[in-house]
């Protein structure tokens, strides 16, 4: 396999990864308002939030997606530089 080879496929993949959180991102309506944004500094009671309250809006899927979409990365990161170094 050569280096070209390898690269293309990290490609691939990594557009892969790309397109489906971007997919998952309109589904779930994350670019529905976007004045809502610019309004969130300006409102005193979103500044004070208690631990609690953070801690309920991290639900348990988001967690698990977030050390799924670390761990795939490392392991292609890994993969490509392995393979890199055995076709030298």
């Amino acid at each position: 396999m050569t280096f070209l080879e390898v690269w293309i496929g990290y490609a691939i993949v990594g557009t892969s990864a790309f397109s489906a959180m971007f997919i998952w991102a309109v589904r779930t309506r994350q670019f529905k308002n976007f004045d809502h944004a610019r309004k969130i500094a300006l409102k005193a009671e979103n500044l004070i939030e208690s631990d609690e309250q953070v801690n309920r809006k991290t639900s348990a899927v988001d967690k698990f997606g977030l050390y799924a979409l670390f761990l795939i990365t490392l392991v292609l990161l890994l993969s490509a530089v392995i393979v890199g170094f055995k076709c030298r």
